[in-house]
């Protein structure tokens, strides 16, 4: 165990050694001060409630409109979700972590270090896992920080002690450790940092397109469904009825429904072969929204985004008379993602980070130094 905290001690040594950790923190400190300087300022001489009240950044009192129901704490914690962990930290900061700890691994094993290493009496399995724990210890504090600021800013400008977003701490690192795993495969078996990032670069390229294919595809799939719903229900109205119009309409129905049932399963069959794909591999897309999900649950935020009016690309002029809108497609394409369960989520993305890591320990204890 001395030995262990021994490991954990040096890692957080060469963490404040590093200007990148530094750097990063002033980085965060930076984005906080967008989170203290936002505020709503009230015009009590405005015609409309709607023009009343705009968004104020410290003096500056800006052009954009501020709903009339919408509070302050509510509009602090919805710029913590966008641009605190939207932007910064699984985005931003999460880069600036690679390029920080992706030479821990070669560092590790590079000539004199891993000699000194292995004349300890510790297990070559537990000193590998302590250093792969303490590259995570880069985030895990980063993460830590910026959470306990902003629950701090938030809490005395509004008096709303929101502990749901200390949330951001195992997600955010959970959602680092997929990546840090192939860094760490990678490190192990090239002994290169430079190496070592740029491949975790590209796989986390991977993953950003499958999960856009995912959202792509679950769009007009979504919308497919709807379109057979919509035409179901209007082949059991036209059944019930005794018109004689009404027999010649239900032959034109159900051969748009043939069509339509055709198409829906197309759809449903590319879907389902990305989201098959995808039960392989990390989900960090995901990972974050599950994030997101949970403060805004917490928070009783409202659901982001705007619906739009106009009809979506993949809307054709027949669903569109039929009843498929733009709202409700995107309503139920947001019920897809949200009924993936954490369980899902986050076990098959540990799965995954445990074989990777797993493969990098046996090359590790298996390898002559």
């Amino acid at each position: 165990m001395r030995q262990t905290l021994a490991l954990f001690v040096d890692a957080y040594r060469q963490l404040n050694d590093r200007k990148m950790f530094w750097v990063t923190l002033l980085l965060s400190a930076f984005v906080l001060s967008v989170l203290f300087a936002v505020g709503i300022s009230e015009d009590p001489d405005a015609t409309s409630p709607f023009d009343s009240r705009h968004l104020k950044l410290m003096f500056w009192d800006t052009p954009f409109p501020v709903p009339p129901e919408m509070q302050l704490d509510t509009l602090l914690k919805g710029t913590f979700l966008t641009i605190g962990l939207g932007l910064w930290l699984t985005w931003a900061a999460a880069i600036l972590a690679l390029i920080s700890t992706a030479s821990i691994i070669p560092d590790f094993l590079s000539a004199g270090s891993i000699d000194l290493i292995l004349s300890k009496p510790i297990g070559r399995l537990r000193a590998y896992l302590t250093k792969y724990a303490g590259g995570l210890l880069f985030v895990a504090i980063q993460v830590t920080v910026f959470s306990a600021a902003a629950f701090l800013i938030i809490g005395f400008r509004t008096g709303a002690w929101e502990f749901g977003l200390f949330i951001a701490v195992p997600l955010v690192v959970a959602f680092f450790s997929y990546l840090f795993s192939v860094c760490a495969l990678v490190g192990t078996i090239t002994r290169s940092a430079i190496t070592s990032l740029l491949v975790t670069v590209l796989f986390w390229l991977l993953l950003f397109a499958a999960n856009s294919a995912d959202e792509i595809l679950a769009m007009p799939r979504v919308a497919n469904e709807i379109y057979v719903q919509k035409l179901e229900e209007r082949v059991d109205k036209l059944r019930t009825a005794e018109a004689e119009s009404a027999s010649s309409r239900l032959i034109l129905v159900e051969s748009e429904l043939e069509e339509a049932i055709a198409s829906r399963d197309l759809w449903r069959r590319w879907h389902g072969l990305v989201v098959s794909m995808k039960t392989s591999l990390p989900k960090t897309s995901e990972t974050i929204g599950l994030m997101e999900r949970w403060l805004i649950e917490i928070a009783d935020l409202p659901e982001t985004g705007d619906e739009p009016d106009a009809r979506l690309p993949f809307i054709t002029p027949k669903m569109w008379a039929a009843g498929v809108q733009s709202d409700l497609v995107i309503r139920r394409a947001q019920e897809v993602y949200r009924d993936r369960s954490a369980l899902w989520v986050l076990g098959t993305s540990f799965i995954f980070e445990g074989v990777v890591l797993g493969l990098a320990c046996i090359i590790f204890v298996r390898r002559d130094y």
